[in-house]
């Protein structure tokens, strides 16, 4: 299952400077590995907005609620190995 999402647009800060003053300079597509489902393979297609600031000139993303920066994994895919790894007979492969 591949769902495609894109965040509705709200106003960020720029994490280097703390200003409002910011435009969307690109967008760019992440994949990222989801467990939504336990009994199919999930993938979020996510749409990404890359920021620039007009004060000093510093592009970041937007912030996310599916996983931290640099990661491709979804917390709730971590969580979800790591209550099935509680069973006494898991394997990190299972």
């Amino acid at each position: 299952m591949i769902i495609d999402i894109t965040l509705v647009s709200k106003k960020f800060s720029c994490p280097s400077c703390g200003s409002y003053s910011t435009h969307i300079k690109d967008y760019r597509t992440k994949s990222i590995t989801h467990s939504a489902l336990n009994s199919r393979s999930c993938l979020i297609r996510y749409r990404a907005r890359r920021f620039v600031c007009t004060v000093c000139g510093r592009t970041f993303f937007e912030s996310n609620p599916f996983l931290p920066s640099g990661h491709t994994i979804s917390s709730l895919t971590v969580l979800n190995v790591l209550n099935e790894l509680k069973e006494s007979n898991s394997t990190f492969s299972s």
